[in-house]
């Protein structure tokens, strides 16, 4: 039988979803054991397992080069999915700058220190009334600060992503198309609570399946074919653009993204048969 090791952490939100074990009856179907395990337990024997799958490893932020370490150290037979050269250049919101290059619409981003000078060039950029500043590194809106017009501005000095309010996200919110090997499978709207702009789970947000239409879906895959081809599993967060289409990309989520895999009957089918397929058990 192969064994499988899902990354997990040792405190989980209760209210964030965490569905992963869903796949682990139709893993057992091809005599495959999955288990979910703490990345940074001590003790653990890692050579037990045939690969190692990251999935709610939701603290790495609070411990970047720990984690970094953690999966450079890893025995270099044992495959991980997704693999540490995608990890790498995931971490840090910078990518969203390379999707640019690489021809896909984001929201209008600026990465910049932040003191008075970049902020009012922001304002003048983006022509917004409001503006978010988000850590590089960082999950769950945590760290996001929010400046209106002709507020104070202490300065950071550290170099953050600078971005406009986007006021569709309290009438549309944004969707999320998963992918399992480069191919589309399912996906969901968050629409934030009244008030907040943070559209996960733990801030209250509805979320419900979603069906997108055929351009949308092409456009995801197209990102996960040019960005990261090799990935197990992606997340593709999308707003809409100024003439409503959802072609902003808000994250391209590889490390540890929640899959929503209850939200469609066919989901953790998918999951498990495309691990199955990319591992060749």
């Amino acid at each position: 039988m192969k064994k499988i090791a899902l990354l997990s952490c040792k405190e989980i939100d209760p209210n964030a979803y965490l569905d992963d074990d869903l796949i682990f009856p139709f893993l057992l179907e091809k005599n495959i054991f999955a288990e979910f395990v703490i990345w940074n337990e001590e003790g653990i024997d890692w050579k037990q397992y045939d690969a190692i799958i990251i999935r709610s490893t939701w603290d790495y932020t609070e411990h970047i080069e720990q984690f970094l370490e953690f999966l450079r150290n890893l025995p270099a037979d044992i495959s991980l999915l997704n693999s540490y050269d995608i990890v790498s250049k995931n971490y840090t919101k910078s990518y969203l700058l390379d999707l640019v290059q690489l021809g896909f619409e984001i929201v209008p981003s600026i990465q910049s220190e932040i003191n008075k000078e970049s902020i009012e060039s922001a304002f003048q950029k983006f022509d917004s009334e409001k503006i978010l500043v988000k850590p590089l590194v960082g999950a769950s809106s945590i760290g996001i600060k929010i400046f209106e017009r002709n507020t104070p501005i202490s300065e950071i000095s550290e170099v953050m992503l600078i971005q406009p309010f986007l006021k569709s996200i309290h009438i549309d919110g944004e969707i999320s198309l998963i992918l399992f090997n480069g191919k589309f499978s399912h996906a969901i709207t968050k629409v934030p609570k009244s008030g907040d702009f943070r559209s996960q789970e733990e801030y209250g947000s509805c979320i419900t399946a979603f069906k997108p239409d055929f351009e949308t879906i092409q456009y995801a895959e197209s990102i996960s074919l040019k960005f990261a081809p090799t990935s197990l599993f992606s997340r593709i967060d999308l707003l809409k653009n100024e003439e409503g289409l959802w072609r902003f990309i808000g994250e391209v989520e590889l490390i540890e993204p929640a899959l929503y895999l209850n939200f469609d009957p066919a989901a953790s089918e998918n999951f498990a048969n495309a691990i199955i397929k990319k591992l060749n058990f």
